[in-house]
């Protein structure tokens, strides 16, 4: 087993290698022209004897300027550490306020050698901008913790569990999510866009799904027994109301509240209906 393992790694390092040499001859002269970009600006700075650093000076924590005038946070320690590295002294470094909107315009202007402040590392910015991304400072993200043995791992799973009343099924649960992250990849490439970004096609295709989902979590946190014909009369509901306000060319950012208010008030109506007939 472990020399099978070595032999993969043997080979994902000679085809990485390979790669790697194919794309060097043409990246030679767009390499040599950065090396020297960046040569001569280590030895403006070096010359110069301070490096000026863009930072923020709102943001508590990260950089952050005190009532005494001074800068605090992770990235002036960044700052300080660079400056150690290269004068042998961490003061040696000039802080200048870096808004979003004018970070990247100090930076190609010259008036600050280096951006050290929440800036996030995309595709894009690293094409387009004039500098180099060097390593990432801070990861961040965000999600919800759930117990382990929960059934609840997704709004998709823990709706359904709710209707079918076997929320002790952990398999149940993992098979639910898992289908609705197919249909969600379906949805995506039917509504792929090359002129929207990534980020507002997510949000886009999450409200065009969401809305019967989010109405039939709220609806089975009721203490109503709701008849099955009722609920899915509010999920096609809300998939009809998508649809339309779609056609009637209404902001997506709406999809989601009128979707779940149309799917909880389809739903409760059909079964207040259905259980009077029953009677």
């Amino acid at each position: 087993m472990r020399f099978s393992r070595l032999i993969i790694l043997l080979f994902a390092l000679l085809a990485i290698g390979m790669i790697a040499a194919a794309c060097t001859s043409d990246d030679d002269e767009d390499g040599d022209a950065a090396a020297s970009s960046q040569g001569e600006t280590l030895k403006m700075v070096l010359d110069r004897g301070v490096i000026k650093v863009g930072v923020k000076d709102s943001q508590p924590g990260f950089g952050y300027l005190q009532p005494d005038g001074t800068f605090a946070g992770q990235d002036i320690e960044f700052a300080r550490a660079l400056a150690a590295a290269l004068f042998g002294d961490k003061n040696k470094v000039e802080f200048t306020p870096a808004s979003a909107s004018a970070r990247f315009e100090l930076l190609a202007s010259g008036e600050i050698d280096v951006l050290i402040r929440t800036t996030t590392w995309t595709s894009n910015r690293d094409m387009d901008l004039n500098g180099a991304f060097t390593g990432v400072t801070f990861y961040d993200g965000q999600g919800i913790a759930v117990n382990a043995d929960s059934s609840i791992n997704s709004l998709a799973s823990s709706t359904v569990n709710d209707w079918l009343k076997s929320t002790r099924d952990l398999r149940l649960s993992r098979f639910v999510s898992l289908g609705w992250g197919l249909v969600l990849m379906v949805v995506a490439v039917m509504f792929q866009s090359r002129e929207n970004p990534v980020v507002a096609l997510g949000l886009q295709i999450a409200s065009y799904t969401s809305g019967g989902l989010l109405g039939l979590f709220l609806l089975g946190r009721t203490t109503i027994k709701f008849h099955t014909a009722a609920l899915v009369t509010g999920l096609v509901g809300a998939a009809g109301a998508v649809l339309a306000l779609q056609g009637l060319g209404v902001a997506w950012t709406w999809y989601l509240l009128v979707a779940t208010a149309v799917n909880m008030g389809l739903a409760i109506g059909v079964n207040w209906g259905l259980t009077r007939l029953r009677r």
